[in-house]
């Protein structure tokens, strides 16, 4: 549902920012470099579009790095569940070690009587 919002959302932004560059196709604004007799002059219309077109990429890319991070930290949660639970079994094969020792010392001052 949240992807199909999203999806919606983008190409109604898609479409209010298409006719707002066909409004302001013949305009341009002239970026005039202080010091210096260089002057750029640039279409609004190209300047949107790229503004556009780059703050997509860079959504995709955030959203990309995002998953990545969820697995990651999934990946993680996995493998300290897994460390703990090895502790776990780790201490009670010591204690099983050492209540069988207790019983071999038990039997054998029993035998010896």
């Amino acid at each position: 549902m949240k992807k199909i919002f999203s999806a919606i959302l983008a190409v109604i932004i898609l479409a209010v920012i298409l006719m707002l560059c066909s409004l302001s196709y013949l305009q341009n604004i002239q970026i005039v470099f202080v010091n210096t007799s260089a002057t750029i002059n640039l279409n609004i219309v190209v300047m949107v579009l790229v503004l556009f077109v780059s703050g997509m990429i860079f959504q995709a890319l955030l959203n990309v790095f995002k998953s990545n991070k969820k697995t990651l930290n999934s990946y993680k949660n996995q493998y300290e569940k897994m460390a703990v639970s090895n502790e776990e079994q780790s201490d009670k094969v010591k204690i099983l070690e050492e209540k069988i020792k207790s019983l071999e010392i038990a039997l054998s001052k029993a035998l010896e009587k």
